[in-house]
């Protein structure tokens, strides 16, 4: 489950559930870090996001959002 193009750029996180809004949550994360794909990742530490937002395939899974919420 995740956000569409256009329900990404609508998304709110506060009114959907996380992990549909991981595309979401990552395009502000690129935004905030200046991303690039090596230094997204590499510097994810120091990144707010990067706790969140680990390479899983390319995705967050459902699973590590409910163990986050938990």
């Amino acid at each position: 489950m995740q956000c569409s193009k256009k329900e990404e750029e609508n998304c709110n996180p506060l009114q959907r559930p996380a992990f549909s809004c991981s595309l979401f949550r990552a395009s502000i994360a690129r935004r905030e870090a200046n991303w690039n794909p090596v230094s997204f990742w590499t510097n994810s530490s120091r990144n707010r996001f990067g706790w969140f937002l680990r390479p899983v395939g390319g995705r967050i899974t459902v699973k590590e959002v409910l163990q986050f919420l938990a």
